[in-house]
């Protein structure tokens, strides 16, 4: 039995991390997900076990649920998605006589350094976005790539904004009345952390934010990402943006920036970005040493 971390804020780390289970459990490998209780219905959505997590800001708490779902399961694996540490800190020490496996992305402590330690204590580590150059020399990690699902067919139009930052609102509704404007057909998508979302438009614009799953999806379909990065604890939306994207800097620069693409010649350069069964395949095939 696999158990794999998947709290933490929006709907990233949970969609990830149910997909993979999925993956490991089509490989044959019983695998189960933590995740927030809000977020069960990713699990059920995949047929995936789940061990759902009330919300709570103890760290004492959450790391007495964390160590009973270990127990209960009888897991033998713990697999980390992005926070090796945890969201209250709470997995610092990692479970005794347990492998303990970390997916790092980009992530801002572990650039600075302050979580080398912890690292250190897991029994592998998989960098999932080693094209950013972001990873420290002294934090040892066999390198897979970016992974990311196929999106569902949606609706075709021009440019899709989409996003759930409060802070991103206006701005997107305003986005939208300019381009509309213009003769442009754009479609809003916004996405709830207890409901599943509508199909991403079969878009060749996106405009939204810089996290790791909608800059791969993008990414692997070819289709062009003006990227608004937002300020995150953990996850460095900024350097993954400048790498893979096209970052807007101002509401005019992003204007400027759809309306330049939507008429681009020249197709999106090629980013390798693998089917989300690799990073399955990758940790079956990967030895985990004690």
């Amino acid at each position: 039995m696999r158990l794999i971390y998947a709290l933490g804020g929006g709907l990233g780390h949970a969609t990830r991390a149910c997909q993979l289970a999925a993956d490991l459990n089509t490989l044959g490998h019983k695998t189960q997900v933590l995740l927030p209780a809000a977020k069960r219905w990713l699990a059920d959505r995949l047929e995936v076990a789940s061990a759902p997590v009330a919300p709570t800001n103890d760290r004492q708490h959450l790391r007495r649920q964390v160590l009973q779902t270990l127990m209960r399961t009888g897991a033998v694996e713990l697999i980390v998605d992005a926070l090796p540490n945890g969201v209250l800190d709470e997995l610092r020490p990692l479970p005794a006589a347990l492998s303990c496996t970390a997916l790092l992305r980009c992530h801002r402590a572990i650039q600075a350094g302050a979580l080398t330690e912890h690292l250190r204590q897991f029994t592998r580590c998989v960098d999932l976005e080693p094209q950013l150059h972001w990873r420290p020399p002294d934090i040892h990690a066999s390198a897979l790539g970016p992974v990311a699902r196929v999106l569902p067919a949606g609706v075709p139009c021009d440019v899709a904004l989409v996003g759930s930052d409060p802070h991103l609102a206006r701005f997107m509704v305003r986005l939208a009345a300019r381009l509309q404007w213009a003769g442009v057909d754009v479609k809003l998508v916004q996405s709830h952390v207890d409901a599943p979302a509508p199909p991403l438009p079969q878009a060749r614009v996106v405009v939204g934010p810089a996290g790791y799953n909608l800059t791969y999806e993008l990414a692997r379909t070819r289709r062009w990402h003006v990227a608004i990065p937002r300020p995150r604890a953990h996850d460095d939306q900024y350097s993954r943006a400048a790498a893979v994207a096209h970052v807007a800097k101002s509401p005019k620069d992003c204007q400027t920036l759809v309306e330049q693409l939507l008429y681009e010649a020249q197709p999106r350069a090629h980013l390798q970005v693998f089917a989300p069964d690799t990073l399955a395949e990758h940790l079956l095939r990967e030895p985990v040493t004690a």
